[in-house]
């Protein structure tokens, strides 16, 4: 068990049963969900996600509690603000031996993750407390009306609340939000671009597969840089050398410019803008298993390595393995070995055994993480359009930079894009000529106009919405 982890503060209790279960987050995560079914285990759970979360998640966490055990539909609703819903809040009320009602709050910083809770990898601040009817009515009447409103078929808004007096001296100020705001489909040319995705070259932690090697003082360079190379050590130009413990092929991938993705997807069905190469939410659902950097067998590969090393005998060769090239440093340095590595007469071995354990302990911790595995293997990172919410000039530059490419691409001629094409010849089906793809603003207007009311019937807006198809 982890004994940095908050996850306790989510737990059964003796002599308790959990009744209902209130989560509001802006960003979740599968296995934080599996583990409030699993040792929660109450009878209904109702989670409330901002309202520019990814489509996915509310599939993710229904699933989620579902593999965790819970019987009963969970009630998942999308939560609105003017801005995000951008509080984190884990209520519970309890139902005890004696039949009383209690109630229990955990609120700070954290998201519904496994990053926010676990302990080894985010900073979190998290308070707990117990509520009472007679002390935190105030508090207790927010969240049970947050339940309410999950319940309900029709949108809630949720008044806030400004005096959740919790202890002498601390008082909760709850804000006012809509529950229960359903995803429209898409109806116009702009609420099709943000439901899009950006795509961006994703660099992983320059430390991860590599054990760092502080150094005493850094080595001169000449004869001793030298002989750490020869041993194997990526020799740095600080104080410290590198041990790669698994070699994932990054050294033979490192021109990160455009063309060395895995085929040409990238140019046939991705746009630049001022925020990031984007594709709509159609094409990411439909080809996202394409969308890979060169080199992403030996990515995947090294990952399933690396959890080898979770192995006490396996971690234990591989332990022994870089103490032995730490060893045969020390001793090509000489008398000068105790100037820059751990040790007087001879070489600290403990030391370094355990700087090899620590780290392959923070690497396993990172690997574990879902996003980061497929963020890492892919090459790419790839989020959903940012919301825009009251910034009408930034959203106008955005989708103006959008449509000076596309013009830009139709100027150029032979462009690979799809979307190009689908646009031409809809404009073309539209317009009989594509001259409007020339000029930015009136191949905006022109778009905007193709994609109002039913698009399910309107022939040129179906050409765009599948452009990742021709």
């Amino acid at each position: 068990m982890n004994t940095s982890d908050s996850f306790d503060l989510l737990s059964a209790r003796t002599g308790r049963v959990a009744e209902a279960v209130l989560i509001i987050s802006p960003y979740v995560e599968a296995s934080f969900f599996r583990h409030v079914a699993r040792q929660l285990r109450p009878k209904s759970i109702h989670v409330v996600i901002d309202d520019g979360c990814r489509r996915e998640d509310l599939e993710t966490v229904t699933s989620a509690l579902q593999e965790g055990g819970h019987k009963r539909p969970p009630l998942v609703r999308l939560g609105s603000a003017r801005g995000l819903v951008h509080l984190k809040l884990f209520y519970i009320r309890w139902r005890t031996d004696g039949g009383r009602k209690a109630a229990s709050l955990v609120f700070g910083s954290a998201n519904a993750t496994r990053q926010g809770f676990d302990g080894n990898v985010n900073a979190e601040l998290l308070a707990v407390c117990d509520l009472t009817a007679s002390a935190h009515a105030a508090t207790i009447q927010w969240c049970e009306s947050v339940i309410d409103a999950t319940k309900a078929k029709v949108p809630v808004d949720v008044p806030g609340e400004r005096h959740g007096v919790i202890a002498k001296g601390m008082t909760l100020r709850l804000p006012a939000i809509t529950v229960g705001r359903t995803v429209s489909q898409v109806s116009d040319f702009d609420l099709w671009i943000q439901r899009g995705h950006l795509l961006s070259e994703y660099k992983a932690d320059p430390s991860f597969l590599f054990v760092p090697i502080p150094l005493v003082k850094p080595l001169p360079a000449g004869e001793q840089s030298r002989a750490a190379s020869s041993v194997g050590f990526d020799v740095r130009p600080t104080r410290s050398i590198r041990h790669r413990y698994i070699d994932d092929g990054s050294a033979e991938h490192r021109d990160h410019a455009a063309g060395t993705e895995q085929g040409n997807w990238r140019r046939k069905l991705f746009t630049p803008t001022q925020l990031g190469e984007w594709c709509s939410r159609e094409c990411y659902q439909a080809r996202r298993s394409e969308f890979l950097r060169k080199g992403h067998e030996r990515r995947t590969e090294a990952l399933q390595h690396l959890q080898e090393l979770a192995s006490k005998k396996l971690r234990k060769a591989a332990r022994r393995t870089f103490v032995n090239k730490v060893a045969e440093l020390w001793k090509l340095l000489g008398d000068q070995a105790p100037d820059h590595l751990r040790g007087s007469d001879e070489l600290d071995r403990a030391h370094y055994r355990d700087t090899f354990d620590r780290k392959i302990a923070r690497d396993l911790d990172l690997a574990a993480d879902s996003e980061f595995r497929r963020r890492y293997v892919t090459g790419f990172e790839l989020v959903e359009v940012p919301r825009f919410r009251n910034d009408v000039a930034g959203w106008r530059s955005f989708v103006h930079s959008l449509a000076q490419q596309l013009a830009l691409d139709e100027v150029k001629g032979r462009s690979q894009s799809k979307l190009v094409r689908a646009i031409r010849e809809a404009v073309e089906k539209e317009c009989g000529n594509a001259s409007a793809l020339l000029e930015p603003r009136e191949l905006l207007d022109l778009l905007r106009g193709m994609m109002q009311g039913d698009v399910e019937k309107v022939g040129a807006a179906q050409m765009l919405l599948r452009y990742h198809e021709v």
